[in-house]
């Protein structure tokens, strides 16, 4: 089949009650009590015409309806699901299953040449929103060419059945290997003389040989092989960039390493591609793997994502690689979600202190909760990757105290707030003493001033009362004196003064001036 097949929905078929005799078959499926699709049809002979692809390509993808557990190697489908090929392919076995379909091993008959079908389930197909976004990850896929992202060879439907073919790719996921080397590790395991990549390669053939981080050598060794692995994934990933297509779910289980080390970009299946304006495209679905995705992509805040969030995940799937350990931990969803929002990881050093400093750097710059804190590109990154492997400086700078000060204040929102509260409490608290204080100084000096002022008065005058006294003392000596007539007059003006002076003494007792004169 071409790559402009036809893809149009089971549901442009929707008169003559197909898709509710479509959805009956499927409830009798789902029992167990389906009948052959002959006798099912015999009961619809008006439209089986119409019906018999559909149900067809139901009995054949019944079993692709229900999640498993993914499997790394083939196993054998169901006899009537390789009886009929779908288009050009014919179905070899099962490689794995996903949210957004399953993945065969199949053979391109015109060519004969292997491929993996990803095939959208039948019942997907009936969900305009889930077919939609199946279309975006084939055409998504299909618009890219790089050597490191898996290639779309054909794009098509076939009795319903939604299908894209790609290169098949013989090798294991990143998070195979990742695992791998976690078991080795616990068990003491030690393969010093060989990198990453070159075990790699030889690990679909020899699952045992993988590098150990056992010696410092064995440890740098590892170290180099696996940011030369990342820088590829990250020029790949900067390529769909380019092209205005967003990954969105970067994580260790979509980057495939063949036999000969060689890391490829897949699973375009929650792709954004920045000219499509639907909403499909739009956060607030739990999309992704929650442990791999950015905050603002797990926060669902309903925000269009750029770039950026893959730069997020691609840091966090680097952490996982270099220190062998999830960035993010947590027991069940609430706890995982929060995490992911909120919580900075351990820095790479504290779990793997022998790692360099700068690929320290680099992880925690990738991995920022703030989107303008991480790398603008994922070339920039690529570029500090490059710089490492060059023994040239990077250009990311480990966190100033003010950065850190900024995101302790981030993560611990609450506290900060609760603590602003408290100090704007006892800062009101204080305030309001102080106007209190303030208040009764002011009326305690009032009082002192008008007290104040009344001394003086009462000061102002006794000085008064006692010049007229001693005015009067004088008038007596000076003017009656040497006058017989006034004698009489002379000793009442003494008398007065002298009981105005014993009372002046009497009400300044404590005045020693007063004694004194």
């Amino acid at each position: 089949m071409n790559d402009g097949e036809n893809m149009a929905t089971f549901d442009e078929t929707n008169d003559n009650g197909v898709v509710a005799a479509v959805k009956d078959y499927m409830r009798l499926l789902e029992d167990g009590k389906a009948p052959s699709v002959e006798d099912f049809l015999a009961g619809h002979a008006n439209i089986e015409e119409e019906l018999r692809p559909a149900l067809e390509g139901l009995a054949m993808l019944h079993g692709a309806g229900s999640p498993s557990e993914p499997s790394t190697t083939a196993v054998g489908p169901d006899a009537e699901f390789t009886a009929k090929p779908i288009g050009d392919f014919q179905i070899v076995g099962e490689l794995g299953r996903g949210g957004m379909g399953v993945v065969y091993e199949a053979v391109q008959l015109s060519l004969g040449r292997k491929v993996a079908l990803k095939v959208l389930p039948f019942a997907s197909g009936l969900d305009e929103v889930r077919l939609q976004r199946f279309r975006n990850e084939a055409h998504a896929a299909a618009a890219l060419h790089h050597t490191n992202i898996v290639p779309v060879y054909a794009v098509g439907s076939d009795r319903g059945v939604h299908y894209y073919a790609m290169q098949m790719i013989e090798g294991r996921t990143l998070a195979d290997v990742i695992n791998e080397m976690r078991q080795e590790n616990k068990q003491g395991k030690s393969n010093d003389t060989r990198p990453m990549r070159d075990t790699v390669g030889a690990a679909t053939t020899r699952s045992n040989n993988t590098t150990s981080m056992g010696t410092s050598m064995g440890r740098r060794r590892y170290y180099e092989s696996a940011v030369r692995m990342a820088h590829e994934a990250a020029i790949a990933i900067e390529h769909a960039h380019q092209y205005g297509v967003i990954h969105r779910d970067i994580k260790p289980g979509n980057l495939l390493i063949d036999g000969a080390g060689k890391v490829w970009v897949t699973d375009f299946g929650l792709a954004h591609i920045e000219s499509d304006t639907n909403n499909l495209t739009r956060t607030g679905d739990p999309m992704g793997t929650l442990r791999y995705a950015s905050p603002e992509q797990a926060s669902g805040n309903r925000m269009i994502l750029d770039h950026r969030t893959d730069v997020y995940s691609f840091g966090v799937t680097l952490y996982e690689l270099l220190t062998l350990r999830p960035a993010i931990e947590g027991e069940g969803f609430r706890e995982l979600l929060n995490a992911v929002i909120e919580v900075d990881p351990p820095s790479p050093m504290s779990i793997a202190p022998d790692l360099p400093a700068e690929l320290d750097t680099i992880v925690r710059k990738a991995i920022a909760k703030q989107p303008s804190e991480r790398y603008a590109t994922m070339k920039a990154l690529a570029d500090d990757l490059q710089c490492w492997l060059d023994d040239k400086p990077i250009q990311a700078k480990p966190p100033t105290a003010l950065e850190r000060l900024a995101k302790w204040r981030r993560r611990n929102s609450g506290l900060v707030a609760a603590a602003f509260g408290m100090l704007l409490i006892a800062s009101v608290a204080l305030l309001v003493t102080a106007l209190l204080v303030w208040g009764e100084q002011r009326q305690t000096q009032l009082a002192l001033d008008r007290e104040t002022q009344q001394r003086e008065l009462a000061e102002e005058s006794f000085r008064q009362a006692r010049a007229a006294v001693d005015a009067f003392s004088e008038l007596s000596e000076s003017e009656l004196a040497y006058r017989a007539g006034l004698q009489d007059l002379r000793r009442t003006f003494l008398e007065t003064s002298l009981s105005f002076y014993r009372d002046f003494l009497e009400l300044r007792a404590d005045d020693p001036a007063l004694k004194s004169e």
